[in-house]
């Protein structure tokens, strides 16, 4: 939901220091984003947990929409999780 709103301070508060400045770094400008997660797996390993999804997004640029697909592992932990790691395809790199 922060992502599709923009809302840099609560991706930032959602995240660990280091994923907040990836994100940033892998974001691209979109004027609408919607994403849709389908949770497919969770690992708990100690202080970590696995969270495997396919996600389907829709972003419009300009007035043109693209549509992506794919599956990710969001790694969170600490107390409370955060973000810490998204691996494989990242959502929020997209539209590619």
């Amino acid at each position: 939901n922060a992502y599709e709103k923009k809302d840099m301070k609560q991706i930032e508060e959602d995240s660990t220091g280091n994923s907040y400045r990836e994100l940033l770094a892998v974001m691209k400008k979109f004027d609408k984003a919607s994403l849709t997660f389908t949770p497919t797996w969770v690992e708990i390993n100690e202080s970590k947990v696995f969270l495997s999804v396919s996600w389907k997004g829709i972003w419009t640029i300009n007035e043109k929409e693209t549509e992506e697909r794919g599956l990710a592992v969001f790694v969170f932990q600490g107390k409370p999780l955060k973000l810490e790691q998204i691996q494989r395809e990242n959502p929020f790199r997209q539209p590619e």
